[in-house]
């Protein structure tokens, strides 16, 4: 093995621990605060966590085993189909987790009061529900034309059934998913960056009135503030991580060659593709106030017992 698979095994190894340690510790942070239990956008990280640690621990070693392992173990008719449906139904699960949260922040920036009334726990559970079941339906129905159009062969490996497929659906078939994917993940940033701006300026252009009533509606404004920042956090994250798979599908949308090879290109692709996993536990629990106090009560005094913070701290 050359030093650039070694670098490339270490790396995909050091993504895989840190992915793993911060989603499964931000999973356990959420499931031992009880205020998830009546914040609907707490249960949207949650979802988003564990679509996260799904994803990079499948995704990964995956990726290790067919670009630098070369092991053969996944070599077959079954195996290569199984590979596929797992990233036809990750690469959406995770972008629709984030775009949930980016959506929840988006109704709280444009419609508090109605948000606030309508918005319940239950509502935002079944939502989720909802999203990982037609996402698992779509992916269903994509890979089974797939299956039945053109199935593995006996020698396939997953890497060159994804190829066969690509090629004998030509470009578009990897480059307007991708292009859809940036476009609107742009279009809803854009979107929930003016809902902030127009939030904040609300703020600024507020009564100076101390009443317990104003004083309540800044507060609110705060926290609304902090969180939709945070939501456009990750989703710039995700469009830096995604950025290298569209450079790559319109390349070879447009037949262009780089002067590199083809296993390190799909190394940066899909390397970059996990860092938005990487990254978003990391975000939500230093931005977040509630997560934040309950990490460092976990850390200092290790408590078995439920973590309680101050329910007007959630929302931050």
């Amino acid at each position: 093995m050359d030093v650039s698979r070694i670098v490339q095994v270490v790396l995909f190894a050091v993504q895989l621990l840190l992915t793993m340690f911060g989603n499964g510790f931000l999973l356990m942070l959420l499931w031992k605060l009880k205020q998830t239990r009546r914040s609907a956008s707490m249960n949207f990280i949650f979802s988003c966590a564990l679509a996260d640690l799904t994803s990079a621990m499948i995704n990964i070693p995956l990726a290790m085993d067919y670009m630098i392992l070369k092991s053969g173990g996944l070599n077959g008719t079954v195996s290569p189909a199984v590979v596929i449906f797992m990233i036809l139904f990750l690469i959406p699960l995770t972008f629709n987790s984030t775009l949930m949260i980016m959506v929840d922040r988006m109704l709280i920036v444009k419609c508090p009061v109605k948000y606030n009334n309508k918005m319940k726990v239950k509502k935002a559970r079944i939502g989720i529900v909802f999203m990982w079941l037609t996402t698992l339906l779509f992916t269903g129905i994509i890979n089974t034309s797939q299956m039945i159009s053109d199935p593995p062969r006996v020698d396939d490996n997953p890497i060159e059934f994804m190829a066969r497929l690509l090629k004998s659906g030509g470009s578009l078939r990897i480059l307007l998913p991708i292009c859809a994917i940036f476009l609107s993940s742009v279009a809803f940033t854009t979107m929930l960056y003016r809902g902030l701006q127009t939030l904040l300026k609300a703020k600024i252009n507020s009564t100076t009135d101390n009443s317990a009533e104003t004083l309540r509606a800044k507060t609110q404004r705060q926290m609304i503030a902090s969180s939709s920042r945070t939501a456009l956090i990750v989703m710039i994250i995700y469009l830096v991580s995604f950025f290298p798979a569209m450079i790559d599908a319109l390349l070879r949308f447009f037949e262009v060659t780089l002067p590199i090879s083809e296993s390190n290109l799909a190394f940066v692709v899909l390397f970059f593709g996990q860092m938005s996993s990487f990254m978003n536990p990391y975000v939500f629990i230093l931005r977040s106030t509630a997560l934040r106090q309950a990490a460092i009560k976990f850390i200092v005094t290790n408590s078995r017992n439920d973590i309680v913070v101050p329910i007007h701290r959630i929302r931050r």
